[in-house]
Protein backbone atom coordinates (compact mmCIF):
# COMPACT_ATOMS: atom_id res chain seq x y z
CA UNK A 1 0.00 0.00 0.00
CA UNK A 2 1.82 3.53 -1.04
CA UNK A 3 1.66 6.48 1.22
CA UNK A 4 0.57 8.25 -1.22
CA UNK A 5 -2.93 6.77 -1.16
CA UNK A 6 -3.17 6.11 2.33
CA UNK A 7 -4.12 9.62 4.77
CA UNK A 8 -2.13 9.25 7.88
CA UNK A 9 -5.23 8.84 9.84
CA UNK A 10 -5.57 5.58 7.79
CA UNK A 11 -2.08 4.57 8.34
CA UNK A 12 -2.13 4.72 11.55
CA UNK A 13 -5.69 3.23 12.32
CA UNK A 14 -4.64 0.13 10.20
CA UNK A 15 -1.35 -0.71 12.98
CA UNK A 16 -2.23 -2.18 15.90
CA UNK A 17 -0.92 0.04 18.40
CA UNK A 18 -3.21 2.83 17.29
CA UNK A 19 -6.68 1.25 15.91
CA UNK A 20 -8.28 1.45 19.10
CA UNK A 21 -7.72 5.25 19.21
CA UNK A 22 -10.81 7.11 19.24
CA UNK A 23 -11.84 9.86 15.85
CA UNK A 24 -10.34 12.63 18.10
CA UNK A 25 -7.06 11.22 19.29
CA UNK A 26 -6.43 9.72 15.84
CA UNK A 27 -6.80 13.27 14.47
CA UNK A 28 -4.17 14.66 17.46
CA UNK A 29 -1.30 12.42 16.82
CA UNK A 30 -1.70 12.64 13.15
CA UNK A 31 -0.90 16.06 13.40
CA UNK A 32 2.22 15.31 14.70
CA UNK A 33 3.61 12.80 12.28
CA UNK A 34 5.90 13.03 9.84
CA UNK A 35 6.39 10.97 6.76
CA UNK A 36 9.80 9.67 5.68
CA UNK A 37 10.85 7.21 3.14
CA UNK A 38 13.72 4.94 3.46
CA UNK A 39 15.76 3.77 0.49
CA UNK A 40 16.35 -0.57 0.61
CA UNK A 41 19.09 -0.76 2.64
CA UNK A 42 19.03 2.19 4.36
CA UNK A 43 19.94 2.35 8.08
CA UNK A 44 17.02 4.53 10.37
CA UNK A 45 18.08 3.12 13.29
CA UNK A 46 20.45 0.56 15.32
CA UNK A 47 20.65 -1.21 18.74
CA UNK A 48 21.53 1.33 21.36
CA UNK A 49 20.11 4.97 20.05
CA UNK A 50 18.33 6.82 21.76
CA UNK A 51 14.36 6.65 21.79
CA UNK A 52 13.31 10.12 20.44
CA UNK A 53 10.40 8.89 17.93
CA UNK A 54 7.92 5.96 16.95
CA UNK A 55 8.34 4.47 13.43
CA UNK A 56 5.27 3.13 11.89
CA UNK A 57 6.23 1.18 9.11
CA UNK A 58 3.72 1.93 6.65
CA UNK A 59 4.70 -0.20 3.28
CA UNK A 60 8.34 -2.40 2.79
CA UNK A 61 9.87 -4.53 5.25
CA UNK A 62 12.55 -3.58 8.55
CA UNK A 63 14.63 -6.46 7.14
CA UNK A 64 14.26 -7.61 10.79
CA UNK A 65 13.21 -11.33 11.95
Amino acid sequence: MAIQNLSIRDALKEDSLFNELSAEDLAKLSGTVEITEYQAGQLIFQKGDPATCCFVLVSGDSGQK
